[in-house]
């Protein structure tokens, strides 16, 4: 919602983003009321450091949310990337990450490890006719981020035909 909003060219308040979120919270799933309201502070807190850094920054996405269908072997997989940053410079799928990871090397891990990732990653090829020049895991709680290169013709992907 940040980001529709600011590239619709709209200011964006605080207080906003966290109507927005009490609006379209969903108390279903949880354990207890206490485990429900103790996410949803969570996710309060959250919103308000992405927030904070994200008005740090001047740059905004080429696109968000946007959806993706490609085809493997006889597999149709389809998604959506949370975030693409685009230049003249280099291409970066930015995907965000809601779990608490507070450790840089689990984040590096995780991206690393990533199959979501590489499935992203080969769909920007399918898409753009070259692989992003990089990939991100951005983890939303702790506002770690993680990156991992992918350059050159072949993705590392576990996936055969392009393995």
């Amino acid at each position: 919602e940040y980001f529709r909003r600011k590239i619709d060219g709209q200011k964006v308040a605080l207080d906003d983003l966290l109507s927005f979120y009490e609006d379209i919270w969903s108390d279903e799933g949880y354990i207890t009321k206490t485990h429900e309201k103790q996410r949803f502070n969570t996710g309060k807190e959250t919103i308000e450091k992405f927030y904070e850094r994200q008005e740090k920054l001047d740059k905004l996405p080429s696109s968000i949310e946007e959806n993706f269908k490609i085809i493997l072997g006889d597999c149709r997989i389809s998604g959506r990337w949370d975030r693409i940053d685009e230049s003249n410079d280099e291409s970066v799928i930015i995907d965000y990450k809601s779990s608490n990871i507070k450790d840089q090397k689990k984040a590096d891990r995780s991206t690393k490890n990533s199959i979501q990732l590489d499935i992203y990653a080969l769909a920007y090829r399918e898409k753009k006719g070259h692989l992003p020049d990089r990939v991100e895991l951005h983890f939303l709680e702790s506002g770690l981020r993680s990156e991992e290169r992918r350059v050159g013709k072949e993705c590392r992907s576990r996936w055969s035909p392009y393995h």
